[in-house]
């Protein structure tokens, strides 16, 4: 066995030393490594294009979504890692675009991938945005420290779920987000836990409109950004409108 290993360790170096020789024999007097183009193309074949990125008009138009300006929010076209949030970055991942709101008190993040994708053939019935307010619940709901590890997210069920279900009635804010249902949920999080080290207060919100889809949107708050919670919710709901 000593000798094997001894063997495998001197081919590992004896390869390692041919690598080494083979880079700086590439290297001109510039200092530095000449490349092929068929090189450079295998180097950078992992890097997407940024203008590949889809944009946040783009992703408001899979939504059917129109924007509007607002001189109270600035709208990014940014992503959202949760670095601050490990749980919320193990169950959300990245969401995109970000708002924020100009006196640093609010940040609003939308979630794509719960979008159901407007078919030019068939729009999505009632009952596939019931299910899609079933899915999204259980995820908001989820994210809650109160049921992490408490329960599974195939445990949460319906029952559960429309107790912590705020259904707003059709006139709620004036319903600028011209939808047919606007529900919330309050997303606890842990004493001392904060988004970017300063938001101590989370709410999701779901608005969906009959034969158009289902949206997600997270919402974090300082402390005096929940005083004005209405608010901001008033101001979001004349940006983003269903066509």
């Amino acid at each position: 066995m000593k000798i094997k290993y001894r063997r495998h360790t001197i081919i590992f170096i004896l390869t390692f030393f041919l690598q080494i020789n083979n880079i700086i024999s590439q290297v001109n007097t510039h200092g530095l490594v000449s490349m092929t183009e068929e090189q450079r193309i295998a180097m950078f074949k992992n890097f997407k294009d940024k203008r590949l990125r889809p944009t946040k008009e783009t992703i408001l138009d899979t939504m059917t979504i129109q924007y509007f300006p607002s001189d109270k929010f600035i709208f990014k076209d940014t992503s959202e890692g949760f670095e601050s949030l490990p749980r919320f970055k193990y169950m959300l991942h990245i969401l995109e675009p970000v708002l924020e709101s100009k006196d640093g008190d609010f940040v609003g993040v939308f979630d794509p991938e719960t979008y159901r994708k407007k078919d030019a053939k068939k729009q999505p019935s009632v009952q596939q945005l019931n299910e899609c307010h079933f899915i999204i619940g259980r995820m908001m709901l989820l994210l809650s420290h109160r049921y992490i590890m408490a329960r599974r997210l195939r445990w949460i069920s319906w029952r559960t779920l429309k107790r912590k279900m705020n259904y707003r009635p059709a006139d709620y804010l004036d319903n600028k987000f011209n939808a047919d249902t606007v529900i919330t949920y309050k997303i606890r999080l842990k004493a001392g836990e904060r988004f970017r080290e300063k938001y101590k207060h989370c709410e999701g919100l779901m608005f969906t409109k009959t034969n158009v889809g289902c949206a997600a949107f997270y919402c974090f708050y300082t402390k005096e950004g929940y005083k004005k919670r209405d608010e901001y919710i008033r101001e979001i709901g004349q940006m983003f409108r269903y066509k």
